[in-house]
């Protein structure tokens, strides 16, 4: 199946799993709140990390059901981590997925309210639902590994070393502080996204461990692609600013390199993630078209 099909088939199962989940409940004060979480979450997007999870997931059992809720509760922290980027003390955007940014729409207050609760909701979601599919032994480990991928050692890790950068010394240095930030910011909770679902059915640490470089790979070829359209596409084609990075005087692959040389880098971590699904052996090529998508996408 190709990565579009996959796509037009399991979206819309993402989306209505994630209405169900951020459906406003209360009439006091606090919908305030709940209108934000929706607005954010149900904002038309690529889903490209709960579609990971379906798609590793595929390899082991045809049945997505047992795995949505790992890939939605994924998908809502990943909207808390874009809610909190957006902030003005992070990295000030005024726009997101087509539309004003959470704090734009309501405000900050209510915008970090908003990014908390999503976090928080997520283990929830799992902790309540996973184990109808799961022993409850797996369904810890799957909590533990995915506070750990949002900790120091990962998200929050990844965006503070993007924020106080140290990009001292010779061009080789650079690039791998560079590699280190989007291993944390990106490529973390991507990997988590293809390993877990191994995780819980009982696959080997080899083929985990295939499954987490894969997942790291990936993680820096979308960022590297990132890097380039934002500085080769419009905010109306991107749905948020561009020439955020140049403005902000960021350090990104193509600063680092120039266009040309990122566009390589980029063709180079999608062969280099090639290589690894070959070993893994995969059952359908979803995966693999998932990366020439990653590779040619336009926003």
């Amino acid at each position: 199946m190709t990565f579009q099909s996959f796509s037009s088939t399991y979206i819309p199962q993402i989306d209505a799993h994630l209405q169900t989940l951020v459906r406003p409940q209360t009439t006091d004060g606090r919908r305030r709140l709940e209108e934000a979480i929706a607005y954010s979450v149900l904002a038309p997007a690529k889903r490209i990390r709960p579609l990971l999870v379906l798609a590793a997931a595929q390899e082991y059992d045809a049945d997505t059901s047992k795995v949505m809720e790992l890939a939605c509760s994924i998908e809502l922290v990943h909207c808390y981590t874009l809610i909190h980027d957006d902030l003005p003390a992070l990295d000030n955007d005024d726009f997101r997925r087509g539309q004003p940014t959470c704090h734009k729409q309501f405000d900050e207050p209510t915008a970090i309210l908003a990014g908390d609760t999503l976090q928080s909701y997520s283990f929830e979601v799992i902790a309540n639902r996973l184990p109808q599919h799961f022993s409850a032994e797996r369904c810890l480990g799957v909590i533990s590994k995915l506070a750990h991928i949002y900790g120091v050692m990962g998200l929050a890790g990844g965006q503070t070393l993007d924020l106080y950068p140290d990009f001292s010394g010779p061009l080789a240095d650079k690039q791998q502080r560079l590699i280190q930030i989007h291993r944390l910011k990106t490529g973390a909770l991507l990997a988590g996204c293809v390993t877990l679902p191994g995780y819980l059915f009982g696959d080997t640490d080899s083929r985990l461990a295939l499954w987490e470089s894969f997942g790291q790979k990936l993680g820096l070829l979308f960022q590297i692609v990132d890097d380039i359209l934002d500085v080769t596409r419009s905010r109306e084609e991107l749905g948020k600013s561009a020439a955020k990075d140049v403005d902000q005087n960021k350090m990104t692959y193509v600063a680092l390199f120039g266009l040309d040389k990122a566009r390589q880098l980029a063709e180079d971590e999608a062969a280099g993630a090639a290589a690894v699904l070959q070993d893994l052996k995969c059952n359908s090529d979803t995966l693999s078209n998932l990366l020439e998508f990653i590779l040619r996408r336009e926003k």
